[in-house]
């Protein structure tokens, strides 16, 4: 019960930042670089390297194929959040989105593994903003 308290907690504070979703990009690109360096310049090593295991599976579609890809990585993005989120004030929240996931995936719930991979997702994108913001400084 508390563990569903904290994902739907995590879904409502969701501000989706942007949904990139069947998005198409120009010139062959891999879509998960095109966005990187379309959307979001340049960002430090660990929100890249972050970025490169989170892009390809979100950027897949819902569907069970995502669902399991997400949670097949889901300790990866737990590791890679603590450095990815170092020092920012969102990091925190990414870094407990992320183990929220971990455990939706433990208990094979669709719509759980769904919600809380979106959670993480826009908690991600929260970071990438912020470390943009302290770049333009």
């Amino acid at each position: 019960m508390r563990r569903l308290l904290c994902l739907l907690l995590l879904s409502a504070c969701a501000q989706p930042t942007d949904d990139h979703t069947g998005e198409e990009h120009a010139g062959g690109e891999d879509p998960a670089d095109a966005h990187l360096h379309e959307e979001h310049g340049e960002l430090p090593p660990a929100l890249e390297e972050l970025h490169g295991v989170v892009a390809p599976i979100w950027h897949m579609g819902e569907g069970e194929e995502r669902r399991r890809l997400a949670c097949q990585s889901s300790a990866r993005f737990v590791e890679l959040s603590a450095d990815a989120g170092r020092g920012l004030a969102s990091g925190a929240r990414m870094y407990d989105a992320a183990e929220v996931l971990v455990g939706e995936c433990s208990g094979f719930n669709d719509d759980g593994i769904s919600l809380a991979f979106e959670a993480f997702h826009d908690r991600f994108h929260e970071v990438m903003e912020q470390a943009q913001d302290l770049r333009d400084e």
